[in-house]
């Protein structure tokens, strides 16, 4: 025996109600799942730190995590030319003092480090087990370190050195200081996560690329 028509017709919408009632349901739940997720993640992450990423999102979580995400992946493609640079450096100023101070110039009390390099070094050999050689210290010292021994207190060191470094382009020692000051800024930024989207991203990327050539023009390249 066939249904009546309207009762096929209920049937039918009932059918589609539900389906759709269904669907809204697990719509509505996956929502809630992601809101709780993205609750999740920004406690764990911090609201603080999440903070800048929300006001350049008007506090909308979910844009606020792919900032987060974009700035992270921007942040990991510095990671080459920083370390170059950073080893780069340290081992040329380490040739380059060496030559009036000898081989084992950070451990020489006749090179005129300032208090904070001094206690820097300090800390180092603190920190160490087990003595340190030369070659192992330098690689214990931070950009910090290098980058401060530019500063005008060392204006002597280089007066005449500064050139047996930076062949590639005349620079003074001021200008040298303020490129590297720079680097320095961003690597420290990277170092802890903070944010460098707002930054001039490829100014960053090109006063690195500057002072790699100019130590050596082949891993400029």
């Amino acid at each position: 025996m066939k249904m009546p028509r309207a009762h096929a017709k209920q049937r039918h919408y009932r059918g589609l109600y539900i389906k759709y009632s269904t669907k809204l349901g697990n719509m509505q739940e996956q929502r809630k799942d992601d809101h709780q997720t993205l609750e999740k993640l920004f406690e764990g992450l911090s609201y603080e730190r999440m903070s800048t990423y929300l006001q350049f999102s008007n506090n909308d979580k979910e844009k606020a995590l792919k900032l987060y995400i974009h700035n992270t992946r921007i942040s990991e493609s510095f990671y080459t030319s920083l370390q170059g640079l950073e080893v780069l450096l340290r081992n040329s100023v380490h040739k380059a003092v060496s030559r009036k101070y000898g081989e084992r110039w950070l451990f020489n009390t006749r090179f005129p480090f300032e208090y904070i390099q001094k206690k820097t070094l300090e800390d180092a050999l603190a920190k160490a087990k087990v003595e340190l050689t030369t070659s192992k210290l330098i690689a214990e010292l931070n950009l910090g370190f290098w980058v401060s021994l530019f500063g005008r207190k060392y204006e002597e060191v280089w007066r005449h050195s500064l050139r047996s470094i930076f062949r590639q382009e005349v620079l003074t020692r001021k200008e040298l200081h303020i490129e590297l000051s720079r680097i320095r800024e961003l690597r420290n930024r990277i170092a802890h996560h903070e944010p460098i989207f707002k930054r001039q991203l490829e100014e960053d990327h090109t006063a690195i690329l500057k002072v790699i050539h100019m130590i050596c023009p082949i891993t400029g390249k």
